[in-house]
């Protein structure tokens, strides 16, 4: 994130959200779990493709630790309308 406001660019949720995507592509869930986590802890708020996103991505590495986490997350953030892949189950 220091990158881009370097280059005068204002990370916002839909940037980080599509950096997580190439990360999840490319098999690097761990820089993608760390980019959600600054999402979480910055100020901004992941949305609905953030956590559908990580969440998918998770569970076809298989890294289910991390998948309940975001889950919970989602639960929390959309408790009348969580997204379909809230029902996914962990194994």
């Amino acid at each position: 994130m220091k990158e881009m406001e370097t280059e005068g660019i204002e990370p916002n949720a839909m940037i980080l959200t599509e950096f997580m995507g190439a990360y999840i592509r490319c098999g690097n869930v761990d820089q993608a779990y760390q980019v959600y986590e600054q999402i979480k802890q910055g100020d901004l708020k992941p949305d609905y493709i953030t956590y559908d996103i990580m969440c998918r991505g998770l569970k076809k590495t298989g890294d289910f630790e991390r998948l309940k986490v975001v889950m919970e997350d989602c639960a929390v953030a959309f408790p009348d309308d969580p997204p379909p892949f809230a029902k996914l189950t962990l194994q």
